[in-house]
């Protein structure tokens, strides 16, 4: 009898290769994505604060100044135009990762 290697596992493992995998695309890594990612995040946790403090004051009875309320809104739109390009270049761009990121986006949203 002849004794073979024993083989390793190694080569059936599949490593992490979607948007939340640490070593990312060259793709995801773009100043411009990087850059979009931030602002929506940045600017989503400035639209909360606001957003609770006018909720907070309508309800003891005041009502929140409109240019306040109208500048609130206008940057809430804004974003959310940023994130839907931001989601459509994710959606139709030629890397695993960014389509991944759409997909994964799309179905907790």
């Amino acid at each position: 009898l002849s004794r073979q290697p024993a083989r390793s596992s190694l080569h059936m493992v599949l490593g992490p290769i979607g948007p939340l995998c640490p070593f990312q695309s060259g793709y995801m890594k773009s100043a411009d994505i990087e850059k979009g990612m931030e602002s929506l995040s940045t600017g989503a946790s400035g639209f909360y604060g606001q957003y609770m403090r006018f909720c907070l004051d309508m309800q003891m009875g005041k009502i929140p100044p409109k240019d306040e309320v109208a500048k609130l809104a206008d940057e809430m739109e804004k974003s959310g135009d940023n994130w839907k390009m931001l989601m459509t270049r994710f959606q139709l761009a030629p890397d695993f990762q960014a389509q991944q990121m759409w997909k994964l986006t799309v179905e907790l949203v």
